[in-house]
């Protein structure tokens, strides 16, 4: 008889235990699905990547720092769902060199980026020298960038 007062005292010793073990359990289960289940937005990044290929890009620079106006192009540039305007201005705010790439993109587009969800749009101005013949010139070059976001 001892043995059948002694289960019941135990189960009620299990019920806190088993509580706090479901506890323990669904914190677990929410914290990875809400790692998993979080959305990551890389349009930001994929903009940097495209301004720093024109800035480091072998096709007008001839060390970092450094653009040949010269030969800045759109044909070195080429962009898919995409438009961007490089702009190169001197200290004294007299622009030395302006490209457009894929024009018609950016001119229909420039006006909803903080508008819809599916553009991205990135303004990045650095300063650099720009090389006219052998003078390098001390400047200022601003790129703008618009894409179209994949969701």
């Amino acid at each position: 008889m001892k043995k059948a007062t002694m289960i019941p005292g135990e189960a009620i010793n299990w019920i806190p235990r088993l509580i706090v073990i479901v506890i323990v359990f669904i914190i677990f289960e929410m914290s990875i699905l809400f790692f998993l289940s979080r959305e990551v937005n890389t349009a930001n990044l994929e903009n940097n990547l495209v301004i720093d290929s024109v800035l480091y890009s072998k096709c007008f620079t001839e060390k970092p720092g450094v653009i040949d106006i010269s030969k800045i192009s759109s044909e070195c540039i080429k962009l898919k769902d995409s438009a961007m305007i490089i702009q190169i201005k001197d200290f004294k705010k007299q622009t030395l060199k302006e490209v457009k790439i894929n024009e018609e993109f950016y001119e229909k587009n420039k006006i909803f980026c903080t508008l819809k969800e599916e553009l991205d749009c990135l303004t990045r101005t650095e300063y650099i020298f720009s090389k006219q013949g052998s003078e390098l010139i001390p400047s200022i070059i601003s790129i703008e960038v618009i894409s179209q976001n994949e969701k």
